[in-house]
């Protein structure tokens, strides 16, 4: 299989998780897609946990059982809540977010009647709202959730679900790579104490490892951490033996453990390739299931859409630099017919969404144009912190999606493309199913169809190894949320910060993020 051809199953994997966020029809599914497709059901965003005394629930279960102490596991029951069904459901997609720590810990999700994992999927702070998605498997009937240190309380939405017989298989999840000293992973091959002193690039095998099929997968579900980075860098994730992307995974900041899941299409050689860009610090690749190819798809080298930096560009020239947001706004971007997606038929479109110099804690709402802004959120991000996420979002009816940002304040928005997902399950556009495309085109001194709105309505926070090689880069690239034409903005970025798990410990490290954890009567997490 060439490369192109095996990066472009990879929408089959990212799109399966389409129309995650948006309005909702009386069954509860987003859009026609969600409805259609027997790939993957997506549902306007339930609450079916939320701890805090007093806060509400699709149904009233799950509510106000307050702070889950140290070395905690509660169940959170899913079938037949919040559009999920009763029966027929292999996987959920789930955003877990953790909220008023008192101590630095970690969270792991794993099914119900399962054994607990060695892993990690949301790692806290005090003083920090911290999300990340979870894709799980529904066990029992349940999902677990074991809190580590201190006490917290946890909150918990359904985005959607994968039925049985779906391209995606979810695993039990698995280490399949640590380079911290002392710790173990699922085949014992850790690289125990080598770390990461970038630029550099590690090489992770995941064909025929914790789970995973050893041939005939597309793309893997992992979740990436960052720990004690010692400098403001990147990280970006890609299929081993291809083209590093211009977009990355996540941003680091020294001190701070940085985790966020992502979805990847797998190399020829059965890996996936991890790239530092700058300091040093150890990473940690969990899987969590895995895609098998499909013809529904279409994959795009990053294309940038927005950029509202000064001196920015895009593909087009259209909606850059136009100036940072202000707080309580909306920014409605066109998506059709622009980098790579079609004029017509694409239905959900994936995107990175970076937030960019902040002056104050907020958080951003991605949704289709024309529906009702969801009880949800895609990223929160403190004062001062450059933070991205992964955003699978259905078209809406105009070909545009709407972009909220909270509070008073200001930020920069910066918008990558990496995908589309063809509408209403039917056959996809005639199409090539790559295309090439570039974020640094030149840019063009003025915006055009940029449209923002301004709001004053209060919206939820965050709803938001195996065999390894180490390679030097000879480039040194700057960090963090870097414009078009110097390093990558990152993609799929929640920023938390913490503990995480080895297989037998856990480590700790301290943060310096803050974000608002609002009550339900102003907003959610």
């Amino acid at each position: 299989m060439s490369m192109r051809t095996m990066v472009a199953t990879v929408l089959a994997a990212t799109l399966a998780v389409a129309a995650v966020i948006g309005g909702a029809g009386l069954d509860g599914r987003v859009g026609r897609a969600a409805a259609a497709s027997p790939r993957f059901v997506g549902l306007a965003p339930a609450r079916l946990l939320d701890t805090r005394s007093g806060a509400p629930t699709v149904d009233g279960a799950g509510s106000g059982a307050g702070p889950v102490g140290a070395a905690t596991t509660i169940e959170v029951s899913v079938l037949g809540r919040g559009g999920v069904p009763r029966t027929g459901v292999a996987a959920v997609v789930l955003n877990v977010t953790a909220t008023e720590a008192t101590a630095v810990s970690y969270v792991t999700a794993f099914p119900g009647g399962e054994q607990q994992p060695g892993t990690s999927n949301v790692n806290l702070v005090p003083g920090a709202t911290v999300a990340n998605s979870v894709i799980v498997g529904v066990g029992d009937g349940t999902v677990r959730l074991f809190q580590h240190a201190g006490s917290a309380h946890l909150l918990v939405d359904v985005l959607g679900w994968f039925p049985v017989g779906s391209e995606f298989s979810a695993v039990a999840p698995q280490r399949l790579l640590d380079t911290r000293l002392g710790t173990a992973t699922t085949d014992g091959l850790a690289r125990a104490g080598a770390g990461v002193r970038g630029p550099a690039t590690v090489d992770v095998a995941v064909l025929g490892n914790g789970g995973v099929p050893a041939a005939h997968v597309a793309a893997v579900a992992v979740n990436i951490t960052a720990v004690d980075p010692t400098a403001e860098s990147y990280v970006s994730v890609y299929p081993s033996g291809g083209p590093r992307p211009l977009a990355s995974t996540l941003n680091v900041h020294p001190g701070t453990t940085t985790a966020n899941m992502t979805i990847v299409p797998v190399g020829a050689d059965g890996s996936i390739s991890l790239y530092l860009a700058g300091g040093a610090g150890d990473f940690v690749v969990d899987v969590l299931g895995w895609f098998a190819a499909s013809p529904w798809h279409t994959v795009l080298l990053p294309a940038r859409l927005v950029d509202t930096r000064a001196a920015s560009s895009t593909t087009d020239g259209r909606f850059e630099s136009s100036g940072a947001m202000r707080g309580g706004s909306e920014l409605h971007v066109m998506v059709a017919g622009r980098g790579g997606v079609p004029s017509t038929g694409a239905g959900t479109v994936v995107l990175n969404v970076t937030v960019v110099d902040p002056t104050e804690a907020l958080y951003v709402t991605v949704y289709p144009s024309g529906a009702p802004r969801p009880l949800a959120s895609n990223l929160n991000a403190g004062a001062g912190r450059n933070t991205a996420n992964l955003v699978i979002v259905p078209v809406g009816p105009d070909g545009r999606v709407s972009i909220f940002l909270s509070g008073g304040g200001r930020a920069h928005l910066v918008v990558d493309v990496l995908g589309w997902f063809a509408d209403d399950g039917a056959a996809p556009p005639t199409t090539s199913t790559t295309t090439t495309s570039t974020t640094t085109t030149p840019s063009s001194t003025t915006p055009s169809s940029t449209t923002v709105t301004s709001t004053s309505s209060s919206a939820p926070t965050s709803t938001s190894a195996s065999t390894s090689t180490s390679t030097t880069s000879s480039s040194t690239t700057s960090t963090t949320t870097p414009s078009t034409t110097t390093t990558p903005s990152t993609t799929s970025t929640s920023s938390s910060t913490t503990s995480m798990p080895t297989s037998t410990s856990t480590s700790s490290t301290t943060s310096t993020t803050s974000t608002t954890s609002p009550t339900t009567s102003t907003s959610t997490t």
